[in-house]
């Protein structure tokens, strides 16, 4: 009798961690089948979701013209200042289905699946572990409120995201005689994803970096591959745009506003971290439980490395005084990839005979642990608006309408996207053109002055029937004599943004003639 005294509580036990560990994996695929649910439902809305997804719409269009993507700023076209790639992918996928909101955001959805895959990939090569690449992929779905919805958004940053993943994950050492190849791919691969998004340089030079510590040759066919695939690929840019790529890669940016004061720096981290406290903590356990245990494991050391560059270039993107949440992706990716290694890290040392005793109770306290965290970033995809109603699309319709019936041109900045629905020349987007008026950065560029005196003409030209507007400062004292007319809105939601700023939507109607 005395020999079977504990198989009851072993039995509860074992029984209480298959019951937690279900309950995470059912929170993992919850979190999965929401973000497919809103994305899906969405994705081809002909509207903006974001407040800066109508210029990548109008810079695809100017691809799809066959125009210059970088040429000199003017009153008809500033693109944003990113590398093309986004915009070429969105383009191709714009010839095959036609130019609209559906083909930039499908380009940037299938990234987010690239970004989900490699997540399990990485974690399953090393762990051979489903249910720990399961949770690495839950634990970045979970994120998707926190990145700003972003993982449908028709901007750069999840291709950027993608690219970068899979460098990392082919980068890898995995072995200290493997052959070549797997560098020189990761070299291309995080070329273009520089070639997507400028602070994926960040993570390229990180894995060069490391491999140059730890397997140097591996390092010399990464930096070999990475500077002679983006080296190529600028230089066809570089001669198309007779050097204006440049301005816009580099110039611009560079007058870009930091802040890198401790307030702000403390603001940053607390916004990344505090909604998800335990990922966190769980993400770091194996190194602050067994250090030297686990910088001697080769994948999990390098990941740990690649995660921090991951999270480095979330916190200095969002020192930029005008960036987003949009910029967490990164980090949130670094996170979940820890995670995961972590749940065979932890299922590793239960097994050991000194820990049998305690290792239910640890895995059930984490898997308890693990679920009141998804459980916190629940609410906020029942409480926020993701998905636009028909009444945002008869909206966006009416506003085309009355577009499309003025006799002359409507310029409208914020919106140019809508012109171009309507039929008429969409103009310069406000968010390209802000950056050479310096806005938000440290001084204005050289060609504002001429722009802005362009900008002034063609507001009161008599061929100009109406200027809409979201915001009235950016026009300033260019409109101090036309009239202004609000645009009303059935309530304070209708038509808004979904993403971004919530009030990003056309208000005001100014006519000068």
């Amino acid at each position: 009798m005395t020999s079977t005294t504990p198989q009851p509580a072993s039995t509860a036990s074992n029984r209480a961690e298959k019951i937690f560990g279900a309950l995470v994996t059912l929170f993992c695929a919850a979190f999965i089948a929401m973000d497919l649910f809103i994305i899906l439902s969405r994705i081809f809305y002909p509207y903006q979701l974001e407040w800066m997804e109508g210029a990548s719409l109008v810079e695809v269009d100017h691809i799809l013209q066959g125009r210059i993507l970088f040429a000199p700023p003017s009153i008809y076209f500033v693109p944003l200042i990113y590398p093309p790639l986004y915009f070429y992918i969105s383009a191709g996928i714009a010839k095959i289905i036609g130019i609209g909101f559906g083909a930039l955001r499908l380009a940037s959805f299938l990234s987010s699946a690239v970004c989900a895959a490699v997540l399990y990939a990485a974690v399953h090569s090393r762990t051979k572990n489903k249910f720990a690449g399961l949770l690495a992929v839950g634990c970045f779905a979970s994120a998707f409120m926190l990145t700003g919805q972003w993982f449908d958004i028709a901007r750069v940053d999840m291709l950027a995201a993608a690219l970068s993943m899979l460098g990392i994950y082919l980068a890898r050492e995995r072995d200290r005689e493997a052959a070549p190849i797997t560098a020189l791919l990761a070299g291309i691969v995080f070329g273009l994803g520089f070639m997507t998004k400028q602070s994926a340089l960040g993570i390229a030079l990180a894995a060069i970096v490391y491999l140059l510590i730890f397997n140097w040759r591996r390092a010399f066919w990464l930096a070999f591959s990475f500077v002679i695939s983006t080296g190529v690929v600028y230089s066809i840019f570089w001669l198309d745009s007779a050097g204006w790529i440049n301005y816009y890669l580099f110039t611009i940016p560079r007058a870009h506003a930091f802040s890198f004061e401790a307030g702000r720096i403390i603001s940053v981290l607390i916004s990344q971290f505090a909604p998800i406290p335990v990922f966190l903590i769980v993400g770091l356990l194996p190194f602050v439980l067994s250090p030297r245990k686990t910088s001697l494991d080769r994948d999990h050391r390098y990941y740990l490395a690649m995660a921090g560059a991951l999270i480095a270039t979330s916190i200095i993107g969002r020192l930029n005084a005008f960036s987003g949440p949009n910029v967490y992706v990164s980090t949130y990716l670094g996170i979940a990839l820890l995670v995961g290694l972590e749940a065979e890290w932890l299922l590793e040392i239960t097994r050991q005979s000194n820990l049998q005793k305690s290792a239910a109770p640890l895995i059930i306290l984490e898997w308890i642990l693990l679920s009141v965290q998804f459980a916190f970033l629940l609410p906020a995809f029942i409480q926020t608006k993701t998905i636009p109603t028909q009444q945002d699309k008869a909206t966006g319709d009416a506003l085309v309408a009355r577009i499309k019936n003025y006799n002359g041109d409507v310029l409208a900045p914020d919106v140019n996207y809508l012109t171009l629905y309507a039929g008429k020349t969409p103009y310069y987007n406000e968010m390209a053109m802000s950056e050479i008026r310096g806005e938000g950065n440290l001084y204005p560029m050289p060609e504002w002055p001429a722009l802005e005196t362009q900008i002034n003409a063609l507001i009161h030209a008599p061929t100009t029937s109406a200027v809409l507007v979201d915001f009235l400062p950016p026009l300033g004292n260019l409109i101090t004599n036309c009239k202004q007319q609000n645009i009303t809105y059935p309530n304070k939601t209708t038509f808004a943004p979904v993403a971004g700023p919530p009030s990003a939507r056309p208000n005001i109607i100014i006519t000068c003639n």
